[in-house]
């Protein structure tokens, strides 16, 4: 008889996933030697280097509920070879430093370098580390490099998850290792050029996806949903997302026009993406295993960084962890159908949702009683109506505070004259009040120099003032 997952039924899904599935997942991952972690066994330098990420966030974990001790000792060690093997690995030429030659490997491995460096700085010596940061600013070069000569002189077929790649780990090192820039980019301004280097990704991302009509199972001719955008296929269009979401993220505070622009574009791919999801997922699946792991990690992760998207749907999000969570491909060895490469995106996909829904809070049962009573089997015409009004509010939106700032520089011109005019006609009263009775002047009515510079001095003064106070003054619509 079939055994179904997330037992028992009254424990909360997140203590299920864990005790169930991340640490035998993790012990299955590091394997039983004599390899640090099972990739070394293939000589994966890119699984091996999710597979420090996966235990190095699970290890954090563990810490935090005090469990497995043994386990998370052997994370710390096993890691810490690992970060030594993949320095071994590396490969060098004339544009830095690369592993196996390709972008999406360099990219995820330098990542997982300096993840390494963070959880298990004290296990590295100080000349590890130190190489560490030199060969991971050498990789960036390197990514950079590549990046300047897509399509013109790089034709690697796995585009898109590629140049999501390069801009994911650009972001980490924004975010958590600001100081290496300056050794990435040595001379000139190197925060200017690291920023200008990630818009560029981004717009090239934006550029390159496609888009589609959605589609409904309702049949009705008249409801049109939103248009869904991808990039070739869901394990291409999870891992941009993932990128862009990053990159939404880390400059949701820039004022600057070029950023604001970039953003709303991003937020306006983030629904069709979505819609793109919602509407592609069949039996719980989004085409094959590994693709399904992504697009559930992505699908996660990606929409609390997203105010454009109202909610996400928790059926298509438990669907799918039922589904890979089955015993015909979570085997009795804890792999995924006893293949690492799609072992190890489960483990992640098992993580974020443990992490980032919130319904996992709650019983197995809780859970499977709101799936059955309150949420649709897919996306539906309702939800895109929904989806496509957020769209036009957004536009409307961004439209109306263009209109409102051009208006109230408008009105703010119109008081800067008035004022200027009005100080004028009072500067003149003024002064020939001021010639009539303190100034002697001759019949030409020529004022002495230094009481003209007095009125200069106090008329600027004044002016300065009221021109300063118009320009700060809120102008805008009633609320």
């Amino acid at each position: 008889m079939p055994t179904l997952p997330f037992q028992p039924y009254d424990s909360p899904l997140k203590a299920v996933l864990r005790t169930r599935y991340m640490i035998p997942v993790a012990k299955w991952l590091i394997g039983p030697g004599p390899f640090p972690v099972l990739a070394q066994a293939s000589g994966s330098n890119w699984e091996s280097a999710l597979t420090i990420m996966y235990l190095a966030e699970l290890r954090a974990i563990l810490i935090d509920t005090g469990e497995e001790p043994d386990l998370r000792e052997l994370i710390g060690q096993r890691s810490a070879e690992v970060a030594h093997r993949l320095m071994d690995a590396r490969g060098q030429d004339a544009d830095g430093t690369f592993w196996d030659g390709v972008t999406w490997d360099t990219a995820v491995v330098a990542r997982s370098l300096l993840v390494a460096t963070a959880h298990y700085g004290d296990r590295l010596s100080a000349r590890m580390l130190s190489d560490i940061r030199q060969h991971v600013c050498r990789a960036l070069q390197w990514l950079c490099c590549q990046f300047n000569r897509w399509e013109r002189e790089i034709k690697f077929p796995f585009g898109p998850a590629d140049v999501a790649q390069i801009l994911t780990t650009c972001l980490y090192v924004a975010t958590f290792h600001s100081d290496l820039i300056t050794m990435i980019f040595p001379s000139g301004t190197p925060g200017q050029r690291f920023r200008e280097f990630m818009f560029d990704v981004v717009r090239y991302l934006l550029r390159c996806g496609s888009q589609r009509d959605g589609a409904f199972p309702t049949g009705s001719p008249e409801v049109v949903g939103v248009r869904e955008r991808y990039w070739e296929n869901f394990f291409h269009t999870a891992e941009v997302i993932e990128a862009l979401a990053l990159f939404r993220h880390h400059f949701r505070n820039d004022k600057a026009a070029e950023a604001q622009e970039l953003l709303a574009q991003i937020d306006h791919a983030a629904i069709e993406v979505f819609h793109y999801f919602e509407n592609g997922q069949s039996d719980g699946q989004w085409g094959t295993h590994v693709e399904t792991c992504r697009v559930l990690y992505a699908y996660v992760r990606t929409a609390p960084l997203f105010p454009s998207i109202p909610d996400i749907s928790p059926h298509l999000v438990f669907k799918a962890l039922r589904w890979l969570c089955d015993e015909k491909q979570h085997f009795a060895d804890h792999s995924f159908m006893h293949t690492m490469f799609i072992t190890i995106f489960f483990a992640l996909a098992i993580l974020e949702v443990y992490r980032c829904w919130p319904p996992a809070q709650r019983t197995i049962e809780e859970i499977y009683d709101d799936i059955v009573w309150f949420t649709p089997a897919r996306t539906t015409a309702e939800r895109s109506e929904r989806l496509k009004v957020v769209l036009e509010n957004d536009r409307l939106h961004r439209q109306l505070e263009k209109l409102e700032s051009r208006h109230a520089t408008v009105v703010r011109v119109a008081w800067t004259v008035a004022a200027v005019v009005l100080i004028g006609i009072g500067t003149g009263l003024f002064a020939a009040t001021i010639g009539f009775m303190k100034v002697q002047c001759s019949l030409d009515m020529t004022v002495k120099p230094a009481d003209l510079w007095k009125v200069v001095s106090v008329v600027v003064a004044v002016l300065g003032l009221v021109v300063g106070a118009i320009w700060r003054l809120r102008i805008g619509r009633a609320r």
